[in-house]
């Protein structure tokens, strides 16, 4: 809160400047933002004390994404996981086959047959969910769908994208909480979906640079 008041003394173009460089660090964790956005602050502030405009410092620093760039392949060196991590990491991977099994699941509770009834005539017929029980049956089936696309949905996002498990485990966790409780009906169809779910939470969202693409950044830097 400090620093951010100091450079809202600097001006509101500072400070909007330096809102722009933390939004193009967002993929990397909040104290090194900070650390890189204070860095920055002093380097304008050191400027504007040798008699730079306000705007005129910022000029020189150069855009919010140019001066982000060595603060996510700093990151990148200390870690070893990439800074700016694909939709498509092996996590994301496993998690759009647990979302696949939801959907075979949910087409496998209502085109199986449920049970079977008598009717009038004592002929014995076949039951199913949707003509039993109506459109309402449906609500349910939306938690293990909700479950298997938030953590997707999330990856869409580029602020969130890195923060996999913060989504993957509760999503995991209330899928198989759905094939538990609904053991007794249509659970186990949602089984195999629940346990992909798990290892996709299990597995890491920012996936590790590999041995030839490090080489090859460090010769780029």
């Amino acid at each position: 809160m400090e620093g951010r008041a100091d450079s809202q003394v600097l001006g509101a173009s500072v400070s909007a400047y330096l809102h722009s460089v933390e939004a193009e660090l967002a993929t990397i964790p909040r104290s090194d933002r900070r650390d890189a956005r204070a860095a920055v602050e002093d380097h304008l502030r050191e400027s504007i004390a040798k008699g730079a405009s306000a705007s005129e410092a910022i000029r020189d620093t150069g855009s919010p994404r140019t001066v982000a760039g060595p603060y996510l392949q700093a990151y990148e060196d200390r870690t070893g996981r990439r800074a700016e991590p694909p939709f498509l990491t092996p996590a994301r991977v496993v998690q759009l086959i647990a979302l696949a099994l939801v959907v075979a699941g949910i087409l496998v509770a209502f085109l199986l047959p449920g049970g079977v009834s008598v009717d009038g005539s004592g002929r014995v017929r076949s039951t199913y969910l949707l003509p039993q029980y109506g459109p309402g049956i449906l609500v349910p089936f939306l938690i293990p769908l909700a479950a298997a696309a938030i953590p997707l949905l999330a990856g869409l996002w580029r602020r969130t994208r890195s923060h996999w498990r913060l989504f993957a485990v509760p999503g995991a966790l209330v899928l198989t909480g759905f094939a538990v409780v609904a053991s007794a009906s249509v659970g186990w169809y949602f089984a195999p979906a629940a346990v992909a779910a798990l290892v996709a939470a299990a597995l890491p969202g920012r996936p590790r640079i590999a041995a030839g693409d490090r080489a090859v950044v460090t010769a780029e830097g």
